[in-house]
């Protein structure tokens, strides 16, 4: 996936519904197979900060300690 676009779209309509898990109050993000995507960068750790900062953009996210 080099888009995160279809991410946020996916997770949005769920942020406030009862059973979304927040830690400290800050979303928390599991994918399956995700160490694989970079999200159209050339680093995993440069896909997924920016991925964590579009999520940002809509809700508050676990930092480094949560992936």
């Amino acid at each position: 996936m080099d888009d995160v676009e279809p991410l946020l779209r996916y997770i949005q309509p769920f942020l406030n519904h009862g059973n979304q898990y927040y830690r400290e109050g800050k979303l928390v993000i599991s994918t399956f197979a995700g160490e694989k995507s970079k999200f159209g960068h050339d680093t995993y750790e440069r896909g997924w900060t920016h991925v964590k900062r579009r999520m940002e953009e809509i809700t508050p996210v676990g930092g480094r300690g949560f992936w």
